[in-house]
């Protein structure tokens, strides 16, 4: 059975600070607001300042001592291929 990373970690409904939303999947603890649930992610987003709505797992803590979440889904299209 292979080694997936992320299925083992919690699921949450967030907004995430990203000026980029290109290729990046992982976004420090300090960029990443939980939310209860989708709608409430959804309706909370702000693209004009950068905050999206997402589906991210999370946090992981990094090598480094980082706390991380890693994006698995934007709930609005992505528009930055950055």
């Amino acid at each position: 059975m292979a080694f997936k990373p992320l299925e083992h970690l919690q699921q949450e409904f967030v907004i995430i600070y990203a000026p980029r939303r290109g290729k990046r999947i992982r976004y420090p603890e300090g960029c990443v607001e939980i939310q209860a649930d989708e709608q409430t992610a959804i309706d909370g987003a702000d693209p004009e300042n950068n905050m999206y709505p997402a589906i991210a797992a999370g946090p992981f803590i990094s090598s480094e001592g980082f706390r991380l979440f890693y994006l698995k889904k934007w709930l609005i299209a992505c528009e930055d291929t950055d």
